[in-house]
């Protein structure tokens, strides 16, 4: 369920996840093996066709990192290994998608205010009766 997540964020289609499984390699391999011997910059004109070929909209490698991180993050792991940072504050700071964690506010720690309590008195407040 969390893949088909990821893929409805990021735009993939069944059929483009269905090409993309025949490169799949073993976990520890490149997710683009064919572009080691080409500069960065192509490798985003690269995914920029692939995309356009696919009839889905182009998001670069960051989102993939980003929501790569997200989703490491909802599971309860860190994505500091994954993504190669000596800290998890980086990837805190920069990575994390609140489309996909969640947004975290102050508020959502403080106990919930029970106001129908003794003392309670009716009407508006500031209001003397």
């Amino acid at each position: 369920a969390t893949q088909e997540k990821v893929f409805r964020l990021l735009g993939i289609t069944p059929e483009l996840a269905r090409l993309m499984a025949v490169h799949q390699g073993p976990a520890d391999a490149l997710v683009w093996p064919w572009l080691e011997d080409r500069k960065i910059l192509s490798c985003y004109a690269s995914l920029k066709v692939l995309c356009r070929s696919a009839g889905v909209p182009y998001h670069p490698f960051h989102s993939i990192r980003k929501a790569t991180a997200s989703y490491l993050k909802l599971a309860g792991k860190s994505a500091k290994k994954q993504l190669g940072h000596s800290s998890e504050e980086m990837a805190e700071t920069h990575y994390y998608d609140e489309r996909i964690t969640g947004v975290e506010s102050a508020l959502d720690f403080l106990p919930t205010l029970d106001l129908t309590g003794p003392g309670k008195r009716g009407g508006n407040a500031g209001e003397r009766t």
